[in-house]
């Protein structure tokens, strides 16, 4: 993927979304980025992965999914576009893409029906996502990046205060597939009920937990407390050996390769979590603190275990909601000043993905 092309795609759009935002910009802007992502090298991590696993499948013959590792759902669901698109990896690497834009497309309208009865914008919010989770997600942790979208759309239900029937069975089935689709997606339910059962706290409250994040990251005491509760988190997961869970064990050695680290990410999510509280108001409405609150969760977890370097594939399903927070602050909000941050936001977030990428 090409740093400049892209980022150049994502800033045109942004630009556009505050200019004129209509159907088809929307659809010219994100599909180019699709596109951009679905043709991407095999030297982006664990692309050439994914293509030897869709090369490799035989369409419809369920009894090969014992011969791989990926979780049943994500199985099934590669089986399903292979009988459908043939064997072309490139339209299979497209189509994920799209379907995580597809769902994420339905949250947005979901979220933006409560804030108010203006149109969505979704080219702005869907920037936002491809800034960083967009492009990380989709180009490198896929079977992660589609459970994190079945949550984000899930947690749209959560919004009314009573589901219909029909809406509870559609609420659980969207989690259900996050689990079939991705294992870790269990920690992303605790963002669930998160978002469901903790009311907006006092600005004090969240200054207070934004400064022991602010103490955990730049003290070093993270190590220390890792240290202290390997010996749990060891025992933990020896509850999972001879279970498809057991694969993640490789994680385990992350507690031994412990250090003081700043990681550029987690500091960058550190002053949105200030700038998120800093410019909300008292018209702020409270779903948006709700978001803010799963936000604030990921960015606690992030800075107490700031010192094992995967822990962002924990802390991101907490993580991602900032694509919401600054969807909803830019939307409503036209000072110069807060557009000039816009840019910097989407900027920054571009570069730091694209040091993943590294291609």
């Amino acid at each position: 993927m090409n740093f400049a092309l892209t980022s150049l795609v994502v800033l045109l759009g942004v630009i556009y979304s505050k200019i004129k935002e209509n159907n088809w910009i929307t659809i010219s802007f994100v599909g180019l980025l699709c596109i951009l992502i679905a043709l991407r090298s095999i030297a982006v991590p664990d692309t050439d992965q994914y293509t030897l696993f869709f090369e490799s499948l035989e369409a419809g013959n369920l009894a090969n999914l014992v011969f791989f590792s990926y979780e049943p759902g994500f199985q099934l669901y590669s089986h399903l576009i292979k009988l459908i698109v043939g064997n072309n990896s490139t339209i299979y690497l497209l189509v994920i893409v799209l379907t995580n834009v597809l769902l994420l497309r339905i949250a947005i309208n979901k979220i933006s029906s409560n804030w108010s009865d203006d149109k969505p914008n979704y080219l702005l919010a869907l920037m936002l996502y491809f800034a960083y989770y967009g492009l990380f997600y989709n180009a490198i942790v896929l079977r992660a990046g589609i459970a994190i979208s079945f949550l984000i759309l899930a947690n749209t239900f959560l919004i009314k205060e009573n589901m219909s029937r029909k809406e509870k069975i559609t609420f659980i089935s969207l989690i259900f597939l996050a689990l079939v689709f991705h294992y870790s997606s269990l920690v992303g339910i605790v963002g669930l009920l998160i978002f469901k059962y903790f009311p907006k706290f006092t600005l004090r409250s969240y200054l207070i937990v934004w400064m022991i994040c602010v103490l955990f990251f730049f003290s070093g005491i993270s190590i220390y407390f890792i240290k202290f509760i390997t010996t749990y988190i060891l025992a933990f997961f020896k509850l999972f050996t001879a279970t498809n869970l057991e694969k993640y064990e490789y994680y385990l050695t992350e507690l031994y390769n412990i250090a003081y680290i700043l990681p550029f990410k987690y500091i960058f999510s550190l002053f949105s979590g200030l700038f998120f509280l800093l410019i909300s108001t008292t018209n702020t409405p409270n779903i948006y603190y709700k978001f803010l609150n799963v936000f604030f969760a990921g960015l606690l977890l992030g800075a107490i275990f700031s010192a094992i370097d995967q822990f962002a594939r924990i802390s991101d399903y907490f993580l991602v909601y900032s694509f919401i927070l600054y969807w909803y602050n830019f939307k409503y909000i036209s000072n110069k000043w807060i557009l000039g941050i816009l840019f910097g936001v989407v900027f920054i977030q571009l570069v730091f993905v694209f040091r993943i990428i590294n291609v």
